[in-house]
């Protein structure tokens, strides 16, 4: 693990500082979606490139390996697949 400002434990609180906010963040983001009252098309057709660009990064850069990419897909193709239907 490479050492940030000096300390092996620092660059550990970071990563796992960086994870709950990231953690943090999403759920805010799917309360949003949860939330959101107007059906709004761009809206919904933005949230659905960023999760799929999301998805193909998580896939090609861990090589499949690490599965947020099939969230990331799910909720791309809910997101897509609500602004067919309205």
């Amino acid at each position: 693990m490479p050492h940030l400002f000096g300390s092996d434990e620092f660059t550990k609180g970071t990563l796992r500082f960086a994870w709950h906010i990231t953690t943090l963040a999403w759920f805010g983001f799917a309360a949003i979606l949860v939330l959101q009252q107007n059906n709004a098309s761009a809206f919904l057709y933005a949230i659905s490139v960023v999760f799929a660009l999301s998805a193909l990064c998580s896939a090609y850069f861990t090589q499949g390996k690490h599965l947020s990419w099939v969230v990331f897909g799910a909720v791309s193709a809910l997101c897509y697949l609500n602004t067919v239907a309205s």
